[in-house]
């Protein structure tokens, strides 16, 4: 018996430890998407974790390569965040943007601008006689007629649009600035309400699958559940019920010392939700809990060498907004000369653009006839003037005010420096960058910084490719200039 004591110790301590591996009967009885949501309840209230693990959005999957380059720079190879940022910028910039977008795009601005002069040359004759017609579609047919011809012509030559390009140019420079203001530990940026809408179809998506699985597999659930239920009643005693009405069901995890089947009941989900320790609302919580998580963006904590390693004797934390404005006028500044020293060949004309070009140009040409005719017309008419006796000096004077030419417009100063003109368009993209650099003075210095040299490298690039690749002008049909007949007094009448 001494020998017999030891080993029953023993089994019952193995026979113990092998029933804490066996899962409990509440949660093997429980419906598949029930498991799921206790499983999901259990991870969030784990005592070794301090956080959940936070799902990847569309955010953090844009900004995986900007972030990777930015790391690469600051941590491998050790740059300080005022030089890796620039840095940064003239190789997404320089390298990256300007083979993938720049050039070809400028590649297909010579080839438009080509296309453009053969379009104008295959318009047939009789599209542009309902220019002289009052009827306004007739009208518009005649000046969408270059338009449609020129972009069957790219179309069939295989010349693809630059704005698809441009595009993404823009999108690289928005998740650059994306991934930097995520280092700079603020919460909301461009590139997430952009992303918004993504989002917003992406959780609906999730909503409708879960829902159709939730309902596929409440069904399975309660079959199985009515089948097990209804063979256990038959094998054991069929009619034996609880006094709460739920019949009894054979429990799968039964002992080998167990002569007799226990019997569990099996009431409805919220029963068995509560009994799981589990509210019946968790599914609900569970899918606005991730709908609201891809709305929102993680609260991050600021970078620590962000705020130290900023530009010395100017701004050391990078975090926080320009206390010296300089950048945000930096910002205005480089956005002005994109949109004045722009040249017009750099975007080519479209073809109705073209035609208007050369009306332009045989009116330039016509202005410059007058400015070399009219002042030895005026003079010659002061000259007749002072000859005209002194009753009649009013009355002459009357006259050749009246029947002289106008004075020709004044020129604005910044033209007469050699300034091109400013369009309407530039005039509201100045507007526009006004306001978006007056709102650029609330955000972090690291982002500024970056926009800011992405800027001055654009601009040089744009100069060296005039210089490298320039793009001619469309070559239109030259027209005459009017010439108008000179309208002299007839001083003989006067006399």
């Amino acid at each position: 018996m001494s020998m017999g004591a030891p080993s029953t110790t023993a089994h019952r301590s193995m026979a113990s430890f092998m029933s804490g591996w066996a899962p409990r009967p509440s949660i093997l009885h429980l419906p598949p998407h029930l498991r799921v949501s206790a499983y999901q309840q259990h991870l969030t209230k784990r005592p070794f974790s301090a956080t959940t693990s936070q799902k990847l959005s569309l955010v953090d999957m844009a900004v995986a390569g900007p972030s990777a380059i930015l790391n690469g720079l600051h941590n491998v190879l050790g740059l300080p965040w005022y030089v890796a940022l620039p840095t940064s910028a003239l190789i997404v910039r320089g390298i990256f943007v300007h083979y993938l977008v720049n050039k070809p795009n400028h590649r297909s601005a010579q080839l438009n601008t080509t296309l453009v002069t053969l379009a104008q040359a295959r318009v047939p004759p009789g599209a542009l006689k309902f220019k002289s017609k009052p009827s306004v579609r007739d009208a518009l047919k005649a000046s969408m007629a270059p338009v449609w011809e020129y972009r069957a012509l790219r179309k069939r030559l295989g010349i693809h649009s630059r704005y698809t390009r441009s595009l993404m140019g823009f999108g690289v420079l928005i998740a650059m600035a994306e991934a930097i203001r995520m280092k700079a530990g603020r919460r909301e940026g461009l590139l997430s309400i952009i992303l918004s809408p993504f989002e917003w179809i992406v959780t609906k998506g999730k909503e409708m699958m879960g829902s159709v699985i939730k309902e596929r597999s409440t069904e399975f659930g309660n079959a199985s559940t009515s089948a097990n239920s209804n063979e256990t009643v038959t094998a054991s005693n069929p009619s034996s019920t609880q006094s709460d009405g739920a019949k009894t069901i054979l429990d799968p995890l039964m002992r080998d010392g167990q002569k007799e089947p226990s019997t569990i009941s099996a009431p409805s989900d919220t029963t068995l939700l509560s009994s799981a320790g589990i509210d019946s609302t968790t599914d609900s919580i569970l899918l606005a809990d991730e709908s609201n998580a891809l709305f929102q963006a993680p609260l991050r904590l600021p970078d620590p060498t962000l705020q130290t390693e900023g530009i010395p004797g100017w701004c050391i934390d990078l975090t926080q907004p320009d206390p010296t404005y300089i950048l945000p006028m930096a910002l205005f500044a480089f956005i002005v000369s994109n949109t004045i020293f722009r040249r017009r060949i750099l975007s080519p004309p479209s073809p109705t653009t073209a035609a208007a070009m050369a009306k332009i140009k045989s009116a330039e040409c016509l202005t410059r006839y007058q400015s070399l005719v009219e002042p030895e017309y005026r003079l010659t008419l002061k000259t007749r003037a002072a000859q005209v006796p002194k009753s009649l000096n009013y009355e002459s004077s009357k006259f050749v005010s009246s029947n002289s030419v106008p004075e020709a417009p004044s020129v604005p100063l910044l033209e007469k420096l050699g300034f091109p003109k400013i369009t309407n368009l530039g005039r509201i993209q100045i507007m526009g960058g006004a306001i978006f650099s007056i709102l650029a003075t609330q955000m972090p210095a690291a982002v500024l910084l970056y926009v800011v040299s992405n800027m001055a490298i654009a601009f040089l690039q744009r100069l060296w490719m005039d210089v490298k690749l320039p793009i001619p002008p469309p070559i239109m049909a030259c027209k005459r200039p009017v010439k108008y007949p000179a309208q002299r007094p007839n001083l003989r009448e006067v006399h």
